[in-house]
């Protein structure tokens, strides 16, 4: 799998689907299996951060319209 990229998560569920396609015994063969839940960890992580920079992104614009808007119409003052 590599370094964990948003573009890595197709990769790292057929890593884990294939891994849960073992028998229990094969399960205990497998050498990295902890390498595989970091993999996953690190794309839940990168998938949060990316989620939190995409709500910095909306409110940002949103208060850009809003004070745009406020400007436009401001509180108090009649039409």
């Amino acid at each position: 799998i590599g370094d964990v990229t948003l573009e890595s998560e197709e990769s790292i569920r057929a890593a884990d689907d294939a891994y849960k396609a073992l028998t229990d015994k094969e399960k205990e063969q497998v050498e990295n299996k902890e390498e595989l839940q970091d993999k996953k960890n690190e794309l839940v992580n990168l998938k949060l951060e990316e989620e939190e920079g995409q709500k910095k992104k909306l409110f940002a614009n949103f208060e850009g319209k809003w004070k745009q808007l406020y400007k436009t119409f401001p509180i108090g003052e009649t039409i």
